[in-house]
């Protein structure tokens, strides 16, 4: 059986045509229109030599091209390396030579770190800029004008028109058929401990796929005296773009199998370097399913808003590839700015939003303000983050339209492992259950099951854990205990099988030897209405082991004095929880889709002095 998560758009392509995948700007891009960019790229892209198995990285926002490569790259059957936008030079050169990244792919506006970063990698043979030619130019450097960059602008130009897809250009046939359930999963020392709770035969099934799709090549003609000699007649040899190689091409997707990585998510790296997380083309194929099929029931004419960014994994699968294997249009929106996405969501008729708690909490504070006519929106959908049970009853307030669902998951779950579903209770506070044909225990330190109501490390495994981490075999075997991803978040499950997130296994702050959740802290002070943001992590004192400090960005024309916010703490904590310090800041350090970053407030601490508070 092949999987190509390419050849699955193609699919949606061919039967949506006319429907519009992406509104970006003001420009609509029907199905067809996207379908057959995608083929320009590809053709490009084999020209210069890129085969199965080779690796690309994209740095872009979120923009049409960024859809178009993603596809382009992994039709040809090599692997999509997604990097965030706002990283350095130096530290998209290690990504680079760690990924082994052949080419990089940059949107015209992120042009000068990405051939800084060339330089320092000899491996990687040039960078590609996509978008605006002028723009671009407007945006290098002179001392990086001879450098090997290849503008796409001009090649298409040079390509002249390229005929769109046959509508049936193959012969041979596959059947997408879904085998794999837990009970297929290798075998641990859990077989046999029952399931904290639930059917497992019920809540493992997942379902099949019974389409006969096209397949394509495995990167060379086909010959001999069989059927599949058909395909020797849809293959194209093509020069490379140095004129003195060439390639070959098929116009379907080159079938890959679907445990071959489609794509690298390279970790935050929080502690030492990011880790480079392999998901396969049936880990993103399954989650997009599961997000299709028991979330939002992506239908051709439902719209879900892009305001995650498309180079991590949450908006890869929950935004991109669900809505586009669905027939339904993403739009797109490059930056986010809580105004202009509110207009968006009116004007556009948004029904989808999946944010960040961060993104979430600025939108709903601007509906109050604005309290513009949000009622097309059905589901607002919560992850990346833990969602403060305050905050939940604020947006279910100020989106009365729209259901409120949280998720769990990470980089390395494709990324969704628990959610709260449509159609069942939803629990604030509460990550969810588990999705189907995914496992999820809480093990204690001994790696056994843990009792209901029982704190402990969160382990997953299904369809969606990756298949390991990039070049680094040692992260792989301490992240997997038998077949068990361990997440090193620690929560519990209730009697009913919901999980609930209590902190990081390494966040968790000792202080004179009791266990303190920053969590628990932090939904304390969220509840607070003069409180924007808050974080709370533990600082070393040298008699009571870790001391609890808090940090906290306040509302839009509140004010408040340390000494208050201390007592607000004390009057709803326990003491030895009470936050030792309380730092007032104008701005939360956050990252690229809005999650605080609590490395930064370390680093601030380390280098402040701050007001303790008696």
């Amino acid at each position: 059986m092949s999987l190509n998560l390419a050849l699955d758009f193609q699919i949606a392509a061919e039967k949506f045509r006319d429907y519009p995948a992406i509104i970006y700007n003001g420009l609509h891009i029907s199905y067809g229109e996207l379908s057959n960019s995608v083929r320009h790229w590809t053709i490009i892209l084999s020209r210069m030599g890129v085969s199965p198995g080779d690796h690309i990285s994209l740095v872009m926002p979120n923009v049409p091209e960024f859809t178009i490569a993603y596809f382009a790259i992994l039709h040809l059957g090599a692997i999509v390396v997604p990097c965030n936008t706002l990283l350095t030079s130096h530290e998209l050169a290690y990504l680079l030579s760690h990924s082994d990244s052949k080419y990089v792919m940059a949107y015209h506006n992120c042009i000068t770190p990405c051939v800084a970063a060339c330089r320092e990698v000899d491996s990687c043979a040039g960078l590609i800029v996509t978008g605006h030619y002028e723009a671009g130019k407007e945006f290098l450097p002179p001392e990086y004008q001879d450098d090997p960059i290849f503008w796409m602008d001009d090649e298409i130009d040079k390509l002249g028109t390229i005929p769109e897809f046959e509508r049936e250009p193959v012969t041979l046939y596959a059947e997408h058929q879904n085998t794999l359930d837990w009970r297929s999963l290798p075998a641990g020392d859990f077989e046999n401990v029952p399931w904290p709770a639930g059917e497992p035969e019920a809540d493992a099934r997942f379902p099949s796929i019974k389409t006969k799709i096209p397949v394509g090549g495995t990167g060379k003609p086909l010959s001999g005296n069989s059927e599949k000699d058909r395909w020797e007649q849809t293959w194209e040899l093509l020069p490379s773009a140095d004129g003195r190689s060439s390639s070959i091409w098929s116009p379907a997707p080159v079938a890959t199998e679907p445990g071959d990585t489609a794509v690298i998510l390279y970790t935050s790296g929080t502690t030492g370097f990011p880790k480079g997380a392999q998901l396969t083309h049936f880990n993103l194929y399954s989650n997009a399913m599961f997000v299709r099929e028991y979330m939002t029931g992506y239908q051709p004419g439902h719209r879900t808003l892009a305001i995650l960014p498309l180079y991590h994994s949450f908006g890869q699968t929950f935004v991109q590839n669900a809505a586009l294997f669905s027939g339904a249009t993403m739009v797109m929106v490059p930056r986010f700015e809580p105004k202009r996405v509110l207009q968006t969501i009116v004007e556009q008729n948004v029904g989808v939003v999946a944010g960040v708690p961060t993104m979430l909490i600025h939108l709903s504070r601007m509906q109050q303000k604005l309290r513009m006519d949000t009622s097309s929106l059905y589901q607002i959908v919560s992850g990346g983050a833990s969602l403060a049970v305050d905050t939940f009853h604020e947006l279910q307030s100020t989106f009365p339209s729209a259901g409120i669902y949280e998720g769990y998951g990470l980089s390395e779950t494709s990324p969704l492992a628990t959610c709260n579903l449509p159609g069942r209770p939803v629990k604030p506070g509460s990550i969810g259950t588990e999705i189907p044909g995914c496992q999820v225990r809480v093990l204690r330190n001994d790696h056994s099951f843990a009792e209901v109501g029982e704190v402990g490390e969160i382990a997953i495994r299904g369809h969606n854990v990756m298949k390991g981490y990039h070049k680094n075999p040692l992260a792989t075997r301490q992240t997997f205990v038998h077949s068990w991803f361990l997440t090193g978040d620690m929560g519990y499950c209730d009697a009913e099988g919901y999980f609930f997130l209590v902190d990081r296994k390494k966040d968790i702050i000792i202080r004179a030897g009791m266990n303190i959740y920053p969590r628990e802290i932090e939904e304390v002070l969220y509840a607070h209405p003069a409180i924007l943001h808050a974080a709370v992590l533990g600082n070393p004192h040298p008699i009571h082991g870790e001391d609890v400090i808090a940090f906290v960005t306040l509302a839009d024309g509140s004010e408040m004095e340390e000494l208050e916010l201390h007592r607000y703490c004390r009057l709803r904590l326990a003491a030895y929880k009470c936050p030792q310090k309380i730092i007032l800041l104008e701005t939360m350090p956050k990252g690229s889709t809005g999650k605080i970053l609590k490395r930064e407030l370390r680093k601030r601490l380390s280098e402040e002095t701050v007001k303790e508070i008696p």
